[in-house]
């Protein structure tokens, strides 16, 4: 199935989009017992391109149902996506259809297949976890009523993007605790009503132990700029793409906890220091990254820069009409949750078709030396996205060490008593 045969090659193009892939507890993910994984919705598609290429389970996914229109049904029915179809997209007749997808899932349930759902109900690119809708529960417990032994699980996921509206920025996966159907049976068969409300319940729960939640919307911007802070502390090694169990979403979401405790004065102070720091860095053109590891790309770095530009060149010329076509249908989007996800898919479906194409010319007016370079272009094309990242950096390491050298340390020093305040 296209399923299959796209997967791996996603897998590829996802370590190009992400500087590092955090997977924390992928160990908790269900072998064989059949599972229903409900993740958070903040993009429109990239979390369920991560989960399907980045754990080891076959999934299905729930999708908007108004997608499966001629010509695209058998495309995406190949590619597992399952039509679900809301009120809004075409009212009743059109909801009727979901009594089709529901008796498909427990058909995958039944064969201990594995269903991903976002029980949000929408995107939304926020760091918070919003209500759950009670359409897994429903799922789950109808699940039972077909089969009264099913061994299901639902599994509670987090995706944290450090900025999902970037390219070539970060994620974080956490895979939480499995709840089993059979632990709420006993209260459902007295009272359903109240067993789904228990489920959405400690499935919220555990979703939120592995989402970096903000509870108050108005502390969003502090918890970004926190965040940032910390993150830009932690040095790796960059062709470490995927990072099992690292300690990202637990530090991340001890900065969280630490802003949600805050009384409003102190906060609000917090706040003011942090965004003083910020605005004198964006009035001097330095980034908090460079600012703290300048004294990393020096001399050594230029000379590298230099010695392989003509690589760099090759690769960004020979990957470039993809990456230009997906950031053209990229623009096109109205909204955040949708735009980065519409690059990243038109990229990749374009590269599909560009890529065999480049390796036939490449045969056929060039022979094998030709050839050997196109299909060489993926290599070249990563060189050229890790390039990239390198001549950036050094960029801005420049910058910093252009800039007076007191302004520097008033600068650090500030930096140290922001993140002091939320360390102590």
């Amino acid at each position: 199935m296209l399923y299959f045969l796209v997967r791996p090659l996603a897998r590829l193009a996802l370590k190009f989009w992400f500087t590092k892939i955090h997977l924390v507890h992928l160990e908790r993910v269900p072998q064989s017992d059949p599972v229903i994984m409900a993740v958070n919705h903040p993009t429109i598609f990239i979390e369920p391109c991560i989960l399907s290429c980045y754990q080891p389970r076959s999934l299905f996914f729930l999708a908007k149902g108004v997608l499966f229109v001629p010509p695209f049904v058998g495309v995406l029915k190949s590619l597992h996506l399952i039509p679900l179809f809301r009120q809004k997209d075409g009212g009743f007749k059109k909801r009727k259809s979901n009594v089709d997808t529901f008796d498909y899932c427990y058909k995958k349930i039944s064969e201990n297949g594995a269903i991903l759902i976002m029980p949000e109900g929408s995107s939304k690119q926020i760091r918070h976890l919003r209500p759950m809708t009670k359409g897994f529960a429903k799922m789950a417990f109808g699940a039972y009523e077909q089969n009264n032994d099913t061994k299901l699980k639902i599994l509670p996921i987090g995706v944290n993007f450090s900025d999902a509206d970037k390219f070539r920025s970060e994620v974080s996966l956490g895979f939480g605790a499995p709840l089993k159907i059979q632990d709420y049976v006993e209260l459902y068969k007295v009272d359903p009503r109240e067993a789904t409300q228990k489920l959405m319940k400690d499935l919220y729960d555990g979703m939120q132990e592995q989402v970096v939640h903000v509870a108050d919307y108005n502390d969003f911007l502090l918890a970004d700029q926190l965040l940032t802070l910390s993150e830009n502390e932690l040095v790796d090694n960059p062709l470490r793409v995927v990072v099992n169990n690292s300690g990202r979403i637990v530090e991340n979401k001890k900065i969280t906890s630490k802003i949600d405790g805050l009384e409003e004065v102190d906060k609000n102070e917090l706040k003011s220091q942090s965004q003083s720091y910020f605005n004198e860095l964006k009035t001097l053109g330095i980034h908090d990254y460079a600012l703290l590891h300048a004294g990393k790309y020096q001399i050594l770095t230029l000379l590298f820069l230099v010695l392989t530009h003509i690589l760099f060149l090759f690769g960004w010329l020979t990957n470039a009409l993809p990456y230009g076509f997906g950031l053209y249908c990229g623009s096109k989007a109205k909204d955040v949750e949708t735009r980065m996800s519409v690059v990243l898919g038109m990229t990749f479906g374009f590269y599909l078709i560009y890529y065999p194409i480049m390796m036939l010319f490449g045969w056929y007016y060039g022979g094998g030396l030709w050839l050997l370079m196109a299909m060489l272009i993926p290599a070249f094309g990563y060189f050229s996205v890790l390039y990239l990242d390198i001549a950036r950096r050094y960029r801005a390491a420049l910058k910093v060490r252009q800039t007076d050298q007191k302004r520097i340390e008033e600068l650090l020093e500030k930096r140290r008593s922001i993140l002091n305040s939320i360390r102590e």
